[in-house]
């Protein structure tokens, strides 16, 4: 009767103590889902130029050290890259997994994210109200308007209405030339402009590089409407 006993309190032992397991499991998993969240919020919540590249989700330090390691040091230049891809979820997954040397869960997370952000931010207006001041504009190439109206244009329209060629100083001979170095939209601009850091060097050499050929006053135009759309686009928090 005592053998049973004991046998009985034992398996009542193992029984429990599994079952503390299981809970302290989810419980954890739980967290740990929470966690995951609010990472998530705080990266679409918080404005880009605010957000350091260790703060973006499924960033950890191995991942932290091969993107820069890439010369990617910041988030803006991470959701460049992205735009610049023109948002292709094969070649940023691409990129991410054969040139960062990420997998699985780590890339999901962070297309996911990027995804997530540029939906926000590439609806919003220029000052943030999410609607054009120029809706009449609509189709008119920046060639055909005054510099100050297309560069109002660009400012107040929401970056993903916005056609190429309603860049400021991309006019006919650019737009070609722009389309064969693979860009195709005003983000895909935009997007590398953030990819090189903002840096008004790099930016106007790889627009005066023979491939493209965009120099003097027309390089300047670009540059500073990129410049621009930047101080307000990347100051802006979610919605």
């Amino acid at each position: 009767t005592t053998l049973r006993l004991v046998n009985l309190t034992t398996k009542t032992i193992e029984a429990t103590t599994k079952t503390i397991e299981a809970s302290s499991a989810s419980i954890s998993e739980a967290g740990s889902q929470s966690t995951i969240s609010h990472a998530v919020e705080q990266f679409l919540s918080t404005p880009l130029q605010d957000i350091a590249l260790a703060d973006v989700p499924a960033v950890g330090p191995k991942t932290l050290r091969a993107l820069e390691r890439h010369n990617i040091k910041t988030a803006e230049q991470l959701f460049g890259y992205f735009l610049y891809q023109e948002r292709h979820e094969d070649a940023v997954r691409g990129f991410l997994r054969d040139d960062m040397g990420l997998h699985g869960a780590t890339v999901k997370r962070l297309y996911d994210s990027m995804i997530t952000k540029a939906d926000r931010l590439c609806e919003m207006g220029g000052r943030g109200y999410g609607s054009s001041s120029a809706g009449t504009l609509s189709h008119q190439p920046s060639s055909t308007m005054s510099t100050s109206t297309a560069h109002e244009y660009f400012m107040s329209t929401p970056l993903q209405d916005i056609a190429l060629d309603q860049v400021p100083g991309v006019g006919d001979k650019t737009l070609p030339k722009l389309r064969q170095a693979s860009i195709s939209s005003a983000e895909a601009l935009f997007g590398y402009f953030l990819y090189v850091g903002r840096d008004e060097e790099n930016f106007r050499d790889w627009l005066k590089a023979d491939s493209i050929g965009v120099r003097g006053a027309e390089a300047k135009k670009v540059h500073d409407a990129m410049r621009d759309k930047a101080d307000v686009l990347c100051a802006l928090g979610g919605r």
